[in-house]
């Protein structure tokens, strides 16, 4: 079964983010930085995404990129 680019794209991405959070999260702690970890509507790999889509995309602004293609076709 083929998926689709974005599918793929994402699923990369995703793995990237598995692997290297937990790598990010505790440097950030032994280095004496303080983060807040909150809970987001949203994943790290699926805001990635939209940003590697919409900077290979002929979209200008972000707006127009997220309400004419992401929130219409990926909604």
């Amino acid at each position: 079964m083929a998926y689709p680019p974005v599918t793929a794209l994402f699923c990369e991405i995703d793995d990237f983010c598995i692997q290297s959070e937990p790598i990010y999260n505790q440097n950030l702690i032994a280095e004496g930085m303080k983060k807040r970890i909150k809970p987001s509507a949203m994943s790290l790999s699926v805001i990635m995404t939209i940003i590697i889509l919409f900077h290979s995309s002929n979209y200008h602004t972000f707006k127009k990129f997220y309400t004419g293609f992401i929130a219409e076709y990926h909604g």
